[in-house]
């Protein structure tokens, strides 16, 4: 239902009028600006500010609004195995998720080559892979909060305060923990001039180990825990 939705006209227009506020407003800015603010705005306040949040607000939305709704309990009462529905859920969000990351990213990375601020591949490329790998793993970690409390959101915002802001600025390993902290490196590299030899994989490692974390953690609370049928609990 969520993918036939994707695909009607009112969401093609929707992401057009995104892709165009996007574009605009990000020209405006830099144009306004006293010094070139182009990736701090696309790093800064996208990556790691705008996208974090939506993924949270959106990544357990799926899951919760079934259990709120009741329309969950016809698959309860077929041969469908409760971590089946979990991994669905998730999917089903992220698709949803991913294709308004592209429609952002998209906006973003047409606004910067016209500004003559994307000189290479590889930024593109590191960028692309920032984006997609802070969309996959906040959506599980989302998810995850979702399959415990239908106050999904409000305990997203605690942990992305607390775990990914608080932790991932510590100078310790400890801040592998963090998605942002694990990303952080990527993103510097864009505009450090940093070459491409000079990044490890590790942090992609650390970040595909907190989405996997999360979503065994998720599957495993989902299905253990009893839900109330037509109950936000």
């Amino acid at each position: 239902m969520q993918i036939r939705e994707m695909m009607s006209v009112s969401t093609a227009v929707r992401y057009a009028i995104v892709f165009i506020a996007i574009s605009g407003l990000l020209a405006f800015i830099n144009a306004q600006s006293n010094r070139n603010v182009f990736w701090d705005i696309s790093n800064n306040l996208f990556v790691l500010g705008f996208l974090p949040y939506f993924c949270i607000v959106k990544g357990a939305e799926s899951l919760r609004s079934e259990l709120r709704e009741g329309t969950i309990e016809f698959l309860w009462t077929r041969p469908a195995r409760k971590a089946s529905l979990f991994f669905g859920f998730y999917l089903s969000s992220l698709a949803s998720t991913l294709a308004t990351t592209f429609i952002c990213v998209l906006a973003i990375l047409s606004t910067g080559l016209w500004l003559g601020e994307i000189s290479s591949f590889s930024q593109i490329a590191v960028y692309v892979g920032a984006c997609a790998a802070t969309t996959l793993s906040f959506s599980a970690i989302s998810i995850a909060i979702g399959s415990i409390t239908s106050k999904f959101i409000v305990f997203g915002i605690i942990y992305h305060t607390l775990i990914e802001k608080l932790v991932g600025q510590l100078p310790t390993s400890v801040r592998h923990l963090s998605v942002i902290g694990n990303l952080r490196p990527y993103l510097d590299s864009i505009t450090s001039g940093v070459s491409d030899s000079a990044i490890t994989i590790q942090p992609l490692f650390n970040i595909g180990l907190v989405s996997i974390v999360s979503l065994l953690l998720g599957a495993t609370l989902f299905t253990w825990k009893s839900y109330p049928f037509g109950s936000g609990k």
